[in-house]
């Protein structure tokens, strides 16, 4: 018993605890109780709830338990804080070839189960044109709810007479819903190609522009205009020419 009380005590991490209490306590409390430093020593309320679950369940049952029951938990809060993660960014533009209005909703977040329910809270289908283009950039469609989902939405679109289509899908996500092609709802369009949705002016940059200062003195071109560049070229190249003739008057 002496050598089970030893290993729990060496191996329990005790500074937990005062992670667990900083968490329960509310900011105006820990400000004026605990100094500036350690007021900011806190962790979340939902990994304070999972060492609390762990720690109880082990002292209940075993050790292999409460880390299911801590993983387990840690999965439900896991899928609520990626379910409410989920947004779309609204803008408008004009299609290339026809020139008619488009509505753009580009997705941000995972599309799961978690977040159909909001998904579909995000659309206005009254208002918007006849166009609307899902832009999933920076989305991703994870599993057969999220189709459903996609579903639900072509269908209200439809009933106004409009279509949705399905633009920029991950290489992932691409294959789920091509695969899922025949359980799409005749009211979507899937866009697999890797299109550009609104051209973006680059600017373009030449070697003299984008080198630091520093360099350009170095290499003598610091304030040079491209005449001048091309007369320190052809000085260089001068001076290589006569150096190789001395060295051929040298040889003879």
């Amino acid at each position: 018993v002496g050598v089970m009380f030893n290993v729990v005590y060496h191996t329990f991490e005790w500074r937990s605890l005062k992670l667990m209490l900083l968490a329960c306590l509310p900011q105006t409390v820990r400000e004026r109780c605990f100094s500036e430093l350690r007021s900011k020593q806190k962790i979340r309320r939902t990994d304070a709830l999972v060492i609390m679950v762990v720690t109880v369940v082990t002292l209940l049952t075993d050790l292999a338990i409460a880390v299911a029951a801590g993983m387990a938990v840690s999965c439900l809060m896991f899928v609520f804080d990626t379910a409410s993660l989920i947004s779309v960014s609204p803008r408008e533009g004009r299609d290339i070839v026809t020139g008619q209005k488009v509505k753009y909703y580009d997705v941000h977040g995972v599309l799961f189960f978690g977040s159909c329910s909001k998904f579909l809270e995000l659309f206005d289908e009254k208002k918007d044109p006849d166009d609307v283009r899902l832009v999933f950039d920076a989305g991703y469609v994870a599993d057969y709810s999220a189709l459903e989902a996609l579903n639900k939405l072509g269908e209200r679109y439809g009933a106004h007479g409009k279509r949705v289509r399905l633009q920029q899908l991950k290489p992932g996500c691409g294959r789920v819903v091509s695969k899922a092609g025949g359980l799409l709802v005749k009211e979507l369009d899937v866009s697999l190609e890797s299109e550009e949705v609104l051209s973006a002016e680059r600017e373009h940059l030449n070697v003299e522009s984008w080198m630091p200062d520093r360099d350009r003195d170095r290499a003598g071109l610091g304030g040079a205009s491209p005449s001048s560049t091309q007369g320190i070229a052809k000085r260089h190249c001068a001076l290589d020419d006569a150096e190789s003739n001395i060295a051929i008057s040298g040889n003879a």
